[in-house]
């Protein structure tokens, strides 16, 4: 078995911590997503710290789909870092109040096309970082997939933080409200609250007729009452919507 030089007695523990974090994020994100902008910049950031510290430490760490290269090489496997972001970030972007949504338009051919183009940059840069060539072939087709999954969360938080354009708002009628409860309760991140809606009489509104709201809109809103969704036109042109309050700033957890 091969050891890679070590530089720092410091770099297990990173490790360790490092892949304790990444574990954490998918029930992070399932379960209480907040504070949501912490758990979306750790989601984010997780895959260039793996990059980062495999180009610093140099040959210390290294990211490998199969565990067992690593040990022959006798590297510090950072793969969660790699693996996991990807799916919690598209959770969250699916299902939480207040952050940049999925595009409300046709643009899946875009959005497809941006994120497998993000993943072969990510692959090709993980593989650049990765000099050694043992388990390429996996490497590269498990960093594909999974750099294509976190591409398309990052395009869609993209084009929502760096849109500044003025949304237009359009006030709603709320015709049905529901929620979905899960078997771990109201305090988690069990239930989940939609309202449907559809556009008042003289609002000329035609986006979508249905969101996720947070429970403290759901609570005290009910069949009948107005409230106002903003279209956004996005930063990447591909239009995003919100929902809450007329006049009122988006609200935190439930």
């Amino acid at each position: 078995m091969s050891h890679p030089p070590t530089n720092s007695s410091a770099y297990p523990v990173v490790g360790k911590i490092l892949g304790s974090v990444a574990a954490a994020l998918i029930p992070w994100a399932l379960l209480y997503p907040y504070p949501t902008w912490l758990l979306v910049g750790l989601l984010i950031a997780m895959p260039w710290i793996a990059i980062g510290l495999i180009w610093q430490s140099k040959g210390v760490f290294s990211v490998e789909f199969d565990p067992n290269v690593a040990q022959v090489k006798g590297t510090l496997n950072l793969w969660l870092l790699i693996l996991l972001p990807g799916l919690p970030l598209l959770i969250v972007e699916s299902t939480v109040h207040g952050i940049p949504t999925w595009p409300m338009d046709g643009n899946w051919s875009q959005l497809l096309i941006l994120s497998l183009i993000g993943g072969l940059l990510m692959t090709a840069l993980v593989s650049i970082v990765s000099s050694s060539t043992e388990g390429m072939k996996l490497r590269r087709i498990g960093s594909f997939l999974t750099m294509s999954l976190y591409a398309l969360g990052t395009i869609i938080m993209a084009n929502g933080v760096l849109d500044k354009a003025s949304p237009k708002t359009f006030n709603v009628l709320i015709t049905n409200k529901d929620s979905t409860v899960r078997s771990w309760g109201k305090g988690g991140r069990g239930p989940l609250y939609d309202f449907t809606f559809r556009g008042v009489s003289n609002s000329n509104y035609n986006g979508p007729v249905s969101s996720f709201v947070p429970y403290s809109l759901y609570s005290h809103k009910n069949t009948g009452d107005t409230v106002c969704v903003q279209i956004h036109p996005g930063a990447l042109s591909m239009r995003w919507m919100s929902l809450d309050e007329c006049s009122a700033p988006m609200e935190g957890p439930p």
